[in-house]
């Protein structure tokens, strides 16, 4: 329901490792998409953006109007976890 990185580690490889956990089980668990829905915080958005997520809800999504709703399609789950693999293929090493 809700995640959130301490500010200290903001910015860096674990969000985006974060983002890309949750890629490799909603693949794991058949979906071809996920949303995600974000407070408009400078740069938060455009964070998700940068990771592969496009500004825009599904049809029939209902989300908070204060949220912006974000949704991560089946080619950039895909693209997700190719990074996850590669991210802990590297720590392995």
């Amino acid at each position: 329901d809700y995640l959130e990185i301490d500010p200290d580690f903001r910015g860096n490889v674990l969000g985006v490792f974060l983002v890309a956990v949750i890629a490799t089980r909603a693949l794991e668990l058949g979906c071809d998409g996920t949303v995600l829905t974000a407070f408009p915080v400078p740069g938060l958005i455009e964070f998700y953006e940068g990771t592969g997520a496009v500004r825009q809800a599904p049809r029939g999504w209902n989300h908070s109007r204060n949220l912006v709703a974000l949704t991560f399609e089946l080619p950039a789950l895909g693209r997700l976890k190719e990074l996850a693999d590669a991210l802990l293929e590297e720590k392995q090493a």
